[in-house]
């Protein structure tokens, strides 16, 4: 009987042991959730300011087209108007 009790406490203690275990893998589990959660934001949050600065670029490079097409536009025209004036 004593040897039945001892082997219920034993066994009792080690379910014990698990469940802390459980406890602990799942504590640890959210961890990662949100650890992963918060990387995912990171990672939106990194694409759009790439994707802004992508637009920043396309409209700085059309700006910069457009500026380079209007000088050579103006120095045309220079040209012109000196070889009219003479």
């Amino acid at each position: 009987m004593r040897s039945l009790y001892n082997q219920t406490l034993a066994k009792e203690k080690e379910l014990e042991k698990a469940q802390a275990q459980l406890n602990d893998s799942e504590l640890q589990r959210k961890a990662c959730e949100n650890l992963l959660l918060e990387a995912n934001q990171r990672i939106k949050c990194l694409e759009e300011q790439c994707e802004k600065s992508a637009i920043k670029v396309e409209k700085t490079a059309g700006s910069t087209t457009s500026l380079r097409k209007l000088q050579q536009d103006m120095q045309e025209w220079r040209k012109q108007s000196d070889s009219n004036l003479r």
